[in-house]
């Protein structure tokens, strides 16, 4: 693949962004914010508001700009994030841009504690968390059913912030829980619908269980986290939608989770609390060792030198869904929540391509097939379609297809009617394509 996909050139700063830096109920929030200060000058802050909904309306509300970037109280930016810059392309108003977040504790790259750079619409038209209709489970920012079929979440590359929840027994364990009832709950979805690809989500959800005993009150993100996938697994009754109630959380975590650890010697200067180590780490074991056995879900004990070692890594997952790639250059191919932009899209497919994904080089073929690209090229379009097709694309075969028909390859007529049935074979017939 020598050729190289056009250019997009017109890109901003993110840093030409206002920032809200977003609190609630952390002790550490006027601590951390002061040390943004030092990175961006000119941050403005919401705190106090309930609610994951409100919070943002209040952060749109304080930007007062079309868009705007959110940091939240246990995400700290990096210098890095000063040199990051955005195709202008992408600053539609029906897209949110984010970069992920590492997470300090067990390392993992994801979106818990991302970057955010809203629009003033999207984060006003979002009815999420507590704001989401009754009979509606609301986990996450559903940004797609904002303005179904434009809106969407744009993964950016790069990771330019770290997330650190584990500065109060409190705030880590109640961080595990979530983010382990979230992803199980997901995955359950997903594995409903056909073709799903669950396995990053599976990896997260396994290091947010396994790895984090090197970190101070690491013992306390694994509690939470065992718990919540446990909770989500074999509560009878669980209503997940409660892990959005601050006043649960607060009772939960006096009523069951304090008295069952106890008091020790161990002790937090942040929050004042002191705990019985011993006991939370015989019960992080236990959940382990139920989690294994009950509901045959591995799970490992590490001692703290393995946990950080494999937390440094900074290897898992990947900082970029490769879906997105596709998904983002199909947006501007059919102007889906933005203009038509093809040069941008070529990029994309190209990108894609680059890292093997089959439906990129698929993508990219269709853009010289159908002479929407400057130069199309007919002869490359068929390569990148065999090399798609290789790797298992079940609409590169019939799109091969059809280019040899157009060609006047009618001697090879028995190739192409094997190649029209290898895509029927994967899945893909002529009706359900999306030309």
């Amino acid at each position: 693949m020598a050729r190289r996909a056009a250019q997009p050139t017109a890109s901003v700063a993110l840093s030409d962004f206002p920032v809200v830096y977003m609190s609630y109920d952390e002790p550490w929030a006027d601590e951390a914010w002061e040390e943004l200060l030092v990175l961006r000058p000119d941050a403005k802050r919401v705190h106090g508001v309930k609610g994951l909904n409100a919070c943002h309306v209040a952060a749109a509300q304080a930007a007062d700009t079309p868009r705007f970037l959110t940091v939240d109280a246990d995400t700290r930016l990096l210098p890095s994030v000063i040199d990051v810059r955005i195709p202008k392309a992408y600053l539609s108003p029906n897209f949110r841009l984010d970069w992920q977040s590492r997470n300090v504790v067990n390392g993992v790259v994801s979106g818990n504690g991302s970057l955010k750079l809203w629009s003033q619409g999207l984060a006003r038209g979002m009815r999420s968390h507590e704001a989401a209709a009754d009979d509606t489970v609301s986990l996450d920012a559903d940004i797609g059913s904002i303005k179904p079929g434009s809106s969407r979440i744009v993964l950016m590359p790069g990771c330019h912030s770290e997330t650190d929840p584990a500065r109060t027994p409190f705030h880590a364990f109640r961080a595990g829980f979530r983010e382990t009832s979230f992803l199980a709950w997901l995955l359950r979805d997903m594995e409903m619908r056909s073709g799903s690809n669950t396995a990053e989500l599976q990896q997260i959800l396994t290091i947010w269980c396994t790895l984090g005993t090197q970190a101070r009150l690491g013992d306390w993100v694994l509690y939470g986290a065992r718990l919540g996938l446990w909770a989500e697994q074999t509560w009878q009754d669980w209503d997940i939608r409660v892990t959005h109630d601050y006043d649960w959380f607060q009772r939960f975590w006096e009523e069951t989770i304090r008295s069952r650890i106890g008091r020790g010697g161990s002790f937090c200067p942040v929050s004042g609390m002191d705990w019985n180590a011993d006991r939370l780490r015989a019960e992080v074991v236990a959940l382990g060792t139920a989690l294994s056995d009950v509901l045959d879900i591995p799970m490992a004990d590490l001692p703290p030198e393995a946990s950080r070692m494999m937390t440094e890594a900074r290897g898992f997952p990947a900082m970029r869904a490769l879906e997105n790639l596709d998904a983002l250059g199909r947006a501007f191919q059919k102007g889906r929540g933005t203009s038509i932009d093809i040069a941008t899209a070529e990029q994309l497919f190209s990108d894609a391509g680059l890292l093997l994904r089959p439906s990129g080089l698929s993508n990219l073929a269709r853009l010289h097939q159908l002479e929407l690209v400057d130069a199309p090229d007919q002869s490359y379009a068929e390569m990148l379609l065999r090399r798609a097709m290789a790797l298992g694309c079940a609409f590169a075969p019939h799109h091969l297809a059809m280019h040899m028909r157009k060609a006047g390859k009618t001697a090879d007529e028995e190739e192409i009617l094997r190649l029209i049935d290898l895509s029927a074979e994967r899945g893909f017939a002529p009706s359900d394509a999306d030309t």
